[in-house]
């Protein structure tokens, strides 16, 4: 088994990123889901694709999958017209990063709300997804969305938009922390494994969102490694843990651990 990491795994300011990637590599991790700036509005274009390109090399990395960037003043589901675009601008960007690294996924987060709030966001989304297609389809970068919390959000976003979408378009990115949250696994197993293509693998003891390495929370891992095997998931395993005050501050000592942990948890 291989497995994946994800890169913006700091909680205060970061060491160099390219410094980063070689520590990752060096723990055993051989691929990398490219999590830098989800939060954030800048367009890496094919300048930044070549840096970016430049430090995996480096490294001894491939990228595996990216994170879609949703910033509160660009997303894709916003009501405001101008988030809405530029939410579709920087995934274009996003998705044609991924396609010039070798990657074959993004990750988008559901849109917010309820009831008829939620419906309408869903809407846009769908709208705003549909004119991202050619660019899936010029790239090779599949769209994957991800399960959050709480369960009742999943169970209006998921199906509408893998039913909007054909496979070769939108997949599912699987979150173990918001499943636990959640507590809809079940369901995610039922009405999402069927398209999995991504994985967000991390622990928490159901109260919050903690990303915790595998073992130190509440997450059922044999009934995880059991439903991967079960859709025949066949990339490698992805971290998305955070080295917080709990693991210290010795970034090698942490990812060392984390390795360890996948090694263990996932096997």
């Amino acid at each position: 088994m291989s497995y994946s990491f994800t890169s913006d795994f700091h909680v205060g300011p970061e060491p160099t990123r390219p410094g980063q990637l070689e520590h990752i590599a060096a723990a055993g991790f051989r691929r990398l889901h490219w999590c830098w700036d989800w939060t954030a509005t800048n367009r890496y274009g094919p300048d930044g694709t070549a840096r970016a390109r430049g430090w995996l090399a480096e490294a001894g990395l491939e990228l595996g999958d990216t994170h879609g960037t949703c910033p509160g003043e660009a997303r894709e589901w916003s009501a405001d017209p101008e988030q809405a675009a530029l939410g579709v601008v920087l995934h274009t960007d996003r998705l044609r990063f991924t396609g010039g690294l070798g990657g074959d996924a993004l990750v988008i987060h559901p849109p917010e709300g309820e009831g008829a709030e939620l419906e309408a966001a869903l809407e846009r989304q769908i709208a705003a997804l549909t004119d991202l297609v050619p660019v899936v389809e010029e790239t090779g970068v599949r769209l994957a969305i991800e399960n959050i919390w709480p369960a009742s959000r999943n169970a209006v976003v998921i199906p509408a938009l893998l039913s909007a979408f054909d496979p070769d378009h939108l997949g599912y990115c699987y979150d173990s922390g918001h499943a636990n949250m959640a507590g809809d696994l079940d369901w995610l197993v039922e009405h999402a494994f069927p398209r999995l293509i991504v994985t967000h693998l991390h622990d928490n003891d159901g109260t919050g969102d903690q990303h915790l390495l595998p073992g130190d929370g509440t997450v059922d891992w044999a009934r995880v490694r059991a439903e991967l095997a079960a859709v025949g998931y066949q990339k490698p395993l992805n971290l998305e843990v955070v080295m917080s005050e709990r693991y210290g501050s010795d970034e090698e000592a942490f990812l060392a651990l984390a390795h360890a942990r996948a090694t263990e948890q996932l096997g």
